[in-house]
């Protein structure tokens, strides 16, 4: 997959934290050669932001081996039981 940034979010923050977003306040910057793309859009109620968590630690997830019903630690897994690492993508 290519993902091809088109602007940025920017706050006080400048260290990655787990929790405590609900408190900053973000403004989403975007190129400048794409603010005409932006007419209407205060037209619409909700606006989707895909965004890629650059920072983000690989999971570890407590998961129960349903065979076994052993408890482990994983990076995540896939339904063919691979262990696998998401991809971070919001």
């Amino acid at each position: 997959m290519c993902i091809e940034p088109i602007g940025y979010v920017a706050n006080n923050i400048d260290l990655p934290m787990d929790c405590g977003w609900a408190k900053v306040e973000s403004r989403i910057v975007l190129q400048e050669n794409l603010v005409p793309a932006l007419l209407g859009l205060g037209d619409f109620s909700h606006l989707l932001d895909v965004f890629w968590m650059h920072q983000a630690k690989p999971p570890t997830v407590l998961q129960e081996d349903l065979k076994t019903g052993m408890t482990c630690l994983r990076r995540g897994s896939s339904p063919s039981g691979q262990n696998i690492v998401p991809i971070p993508l919001g």
